[in-house]
């Protein structure tokens, strides 16, 4: 492999805030602000990071309706979807998360269509929370990591 190729796909984390500005309909807009997420060497986001200080139950139900904006918006600025997964990867106090949201090609028709079109059942975002991993277990983080490793080695 060509030096020049050696780290191609490979994703860059960065601690740097990300806005996801979504339009929705004409003057309606929400937006999704993320502290941490990994990019591709292309500009896109590969898996949004996310830390919160307290345990996930005391956050419940927000952290779930969070996790499902920032999806939505960042499949909205995603012109290029490649994929029909998102990964969230998330701690919270002592746990850590991983977050998978995954949709088919008539959700993001109807995301992008601004709802114009029907939408079935069987269509709609799913989200899957895998976790929690305990940050004082030395076995458990370890396996997170290689979970992690494998997500972020993934091509999109």
């Amino acid at each position: 492999m060509a030096p020049e190729n050696q780290n191609a796909g490979v994703a860059q984390w960065t601690p740097h805030q990300r806005l996801f500005a979504a339009g929705c309909n004409p003057g309606v807009a929400f937006n999704a602000k993320v502290v941490g997420y990994s990019v591709e060497r292309n500009g896109s986001v590969k898996v949004i990071v996310e830390a919160k200080r307290s345990w996930q139950p005391v956050h419940e139900p927000a952290v779930s309706m969070q996790e499902a904006t920032e999806v939505i918006a960042w499949l909205k600025c995603d012109t290029a979807v490649h994929n029909r997964v998102r990964c969230i990867i998330s701690e919270d106090g002592l746990e850590m998360y991983i977050t998978v949201a995954s949709f088919d090609n008539t959700y993001l028709q109807w995301l992008r269509s601004k709802r114009a079109i029907g939408l079935p059942k069987d269509s709609f975002l799913r989200i899957a929370r895998y976790g929690p991993w305990l940050i004082n277990r030395a076995e458990e983080v370890a396996e997170f990591a290689a979970i992690v490793l494998a997500i972020m080695a993934a091509k999109k």
